[in-house]
């Protein structure tokens, strides 16, 4: 086996599991990473050791969480309104995002396809044989 269970080891996160799991290759041996994102460098502990696979836990490394966390937030007025739509807290100094990477693993996807939206009241109009211009009014 590639890694041991108790062992710390110093990993990179490659991909993400079908639960959210991050995902670290040691000599292709797949550790699976419960809280890991994707691009990084994090200390693990190996947990649980199985004959393909292993599952670790995030001991340290996990800067991009520590920076959200640590974001100061105020908390709404008690005075205003409550709705579903309003912010219960907002940043004291948003973030400002300078640059986006989106890594497609060298697949040249193209520009995205756009649907056009159903019209739902020209087709009802067809259905059930209506003249949309006989609702025109005249003064």
């Amino acid at each position: 086996m590639p890694v041991e269970k108790n062992k710390e080891y110093i990993v990179d996160i490659i991909d993400m599991g079908f639960s959210g799991e991050g995902i670290a290759k040691i000599n292709d041996f797949t550790i699976f990473i419960p809280g890991a994102i994707i691009g990084e460098k994090i200390k693990i502990l190996v947990v649980k050791v199985l004959s393909s696979y292993a599952f670790g836990k995030v001991i340290e490394g996990m800067d991009i969480v520590h920076k959200i966390e640590a974001v100061e937030v105020k908390t709404a007025d008690e005075g205003k309104e409550d709705s579903a739509s309003s912010e219960k807290s907002t940043p004291v100094t948003p973030p400002v995002i300078k640059s986006i990477i989106v890594d497609t693993k060298g697949i040249d996807y193209g520009m995205p396809k756009t649907l056009t939206p159903f019209d739902y009241t020209s087709w009802l109009y067809k259905l059930y044989g209506i003249d949309p211009s006989s609702f025109t009014t005249t003064e």
